[in-house]
């Protein structure tokens, strides 16, 4: 059982260039053991939007990675609620600016840490703050 950050399915879905590493990984996961929450639905949306005003891909990429994380949303991911108390801790980690964590990763980590689950990530930043409060994390 594993927490996802919005990075690896971004990665996996627009091909970046760890996409191979992150396919491999996830190869080797149980069916239906990995989880994310609402919040990776608008973080993944507003990646892709943000890829293609930037020329990283084109409107086809976009449209195709859109329908592939549809389809995992639907049948291989396991959704989990955002709950306030969610919210007050990300925002508790926010307030630890030596975390160095934006407010959608302070979010991530909160609903793993409320679920219980280790995170994998491809963010350097992400990782380093679950080390520094002792929380699982794989750096993919």
């Amino acid at each position: 059982m594993v927490y996802l950050d919005t990075s690896i399915l971004v990665a996996l879905l627009t091909r970046e260039p760890s996409a191979r590493r992150v396919s491999e990984w996830l190869r080797q996961q149980a069916p239906g053991s990995q989880h994310v929450c609402g919040w990776t639905v608008t973080e993944f949306s507003s990646a892709l939007s943000l890829k293609l005003r930037t020329g990283q891909i084109d409107t086809a990429l976009k449209m195709t990675a859109m329908v592939a994380f549809n389809r995992l949303i639907s049948s291989s991911l396991v959704m989990l609620p955002v709950a306030f108390p969610d919210f007050h801790a990300a925002a508790r980690l926010c307030d630890r600016s030596e975390l160095g964590l934006r407010a959608g990763d302070s979010l991530h980590i909160a609903v793993a840490v409320s679920s219980g689950l280790p995170i994998a990530t491809l963010d350097k930043v992400m990782a380093a703050a679950c080390n520094v409060i002792a929380h699982p994390v794989q750096l993919i």
